[in-house]
């Protein structure tokens, strides 16, 4: 894998890639002969938290909500398994938009 392209959090995240409007975007960053690769878990409380700070900390190329903010208190992450580019242990801290 090379980079991260987005992340995002869905109830049913089969129906969610399929139909995923920014899907064609995706596309765009895969070189000739790669692939396009989807990662998930199953996260039972707090997904869009967990989603926020996946995002702020990683800074994926065709996210945009909380690319620049992060609007929870403080949110520890910790993965187990093969994570690829994903970070297994972080923290993140409150980060405000004051526009």
């Amino acid at each position: 894998m090379h980079r991260i392209i987005y992340i995002g959090e869905s109830e049913n995240i089969r129906l969610r890639i399929m139909t995923h409007e920014k899907n064609i975007e995706w596309k765009k960053y895969v070189r000739p002969g790669n692939y396009l690769c989807y990662n998930c878990t199953e996260t039972l409380t707090d997904r869009v938290r967990i989603e926020a700070a996946y995002i702020y900390f990683h800074k994926p190329i065709c996210n945009i909500e909380y690319k620049n903010t992060f609007p929870f208190d403080t949110t520890t992450i910790s993965s187990e398994g093969r994570t690829g580019l994903i970070e297994k242990y972080f923290t993140v801290y409150p980060q405000y938009s004051y526009v």
